[in-house]
């Protein structure tokens, strides 16, 4: 995902984000519209890693732990940037955001569902 206060540049292939997401980023993050940059999916298995290619520069790796709880180790150019643990019994997603440069910032949302 991708969050600016800028209008949706016509050179690339965003979609606008459903009302309810758009609702939920909102109440946090401070930015006026909120883009799709591309959608991924996986089928997840306990105990094995899964690795998700995002981005030339950005991915994300999930492990099904026991008790039922997701590790998510979001990666950028390589690094570990941030590793979460989330319960896959929760409803919600996961949103996990990138740095705010250039009025811009970019989120990673999960679901587990």
């Amino acid at each position: 995902m991708w969050g600016t206060d800028e209008l949706k540049p016509d050179n690339r292939s965003l979609k606008t984000l459903d009302r309810k997401l758009h609702e939920r980023l909102a109440k946090v993050f401070k930015w006026q519209h909120y883009f799709e940059v591309n959608r991924k999916s996986s089928d997840l298995t306990s105990g094995k890693s899964h690795g998700l290619k995002l981005s030339e520069e950005c991915s994300v790796e999930i492990k099904v732990l026991p008790d039922n709880i997701a590790e998510v180790k979001l990666i950028g150019k390589g690094k570990t940037l941030v590793t979460r643990r989330h319960s896959l019994s929760k409803a919600e997603a996961l949103v996990l955001a990138g740095d705010d440069r250039n009025n811009n910032a970019w989120f990673v949302v999960l679901n587990f569902n």
